[in-house]
């Protein structure tokens, strides 16, 4: 991350991706990226034709930003990758992304963090998931995301015919967050990455989804990561 990239580069990036014709993938990182930088990112996305991947990461990018960018989802008809990351998108950020993704028919892969990201929103998120039709690649980074977005993930995962790979990384996902995404996995016959990363997932998380691997035939790699696993549900995962 370049720190001293702020909103007046991304800014004249956003002018330049209006008339640009050639650009596929658009990478701003800097500390000082703010809202008003990032919607002018968002803006430019509404006209640009040929951008692929766009990744736009700054400490105060907020819901503005991430609103303008769900806008610019519902128009653009070539971007299959957006990586949208800042500290202050909230509550109305996640949602407005969520209401795009019903009409995107492009976007392959989505990552999103925030501090401030809580339950509610990472839920609307996974329940517009439904309906998308090209989503293969989830990740969602928010230090209050817990077990209520955990069980409507599971719950996606169950519908859900596209996505192979989904990461999550959080602090309060705990054991029925767990038991929900191992219920999922019974189920689910697209998914072959998992990644969950999480302070309070335990023993008896680790266990459920140490289960659900004997019956799941389509995950080949899978990532569990919490402060209260001990070594035998380790050894119960890697049996599987």
């Amino acid at each position: 991350m370049g720190e001293d990239i702020g909103d007046e580069s991304a800014k004249s990036s956003a002018e330049s991706l209006k008339i640009n014709k050639t650009l596929t993938s658009l990478s701003l990182m800097g500390e000082d990226i703010r809202d008003e930088g990032a919607k002018s990112v968002g803006e430019a996305l509404k006209i640009n034709k040929t951008i692929t991947a766009v990744s736009v990461m700054g400490e105060d990018v907020g819901d503005e930003s991430a609103k303008s960018t769900a806008e610019a989802l519902e128009m653009n008809k070539t971007l299959t990758n957006l990586s949208v990351m800042g500290e202050d998108i909230v509550d109305e950020g996640p949602k407005s992304i969520g209401e795009a993704l019903k009409i995107s028919e492009t976007l392959a892969s989505l990552s999103g963090m925030a501090a401030d990201i809580r339950d509610g929103d990472p839920k609307s998120i996974g329940d517009e998931r439904k309906i998308d039709k090209t989503l293969t690649s989830l990740s969602v980074l928010g230090e209050d995301i817990g077990d209520e977005s955990a069980k409507s993930t599971g719950e996606t995962l169950k519908t859900k015919k596209t996505l192979i790979s989904l990461s999550v990384m959080v602090e309060d996902i705990a054991d029925e967050g767990a038991k929900s995404t191992a219920e999922a996995l019974r189920i689910n016959k697209t998914l072959t990455s998992l990644s969950v990363m999480a302070e309070d997932i335990g023993d008896e998380g680790a266990k459920s989804i140490g289960e659900a691997l004997k019956i799941n035939k389509t995950l080949t790699s899978v990532s569990i990561m919490g402060e209260n696993i001990v070594d035998g549900s380790v050894n119960q995962l890697l049996k599987h």
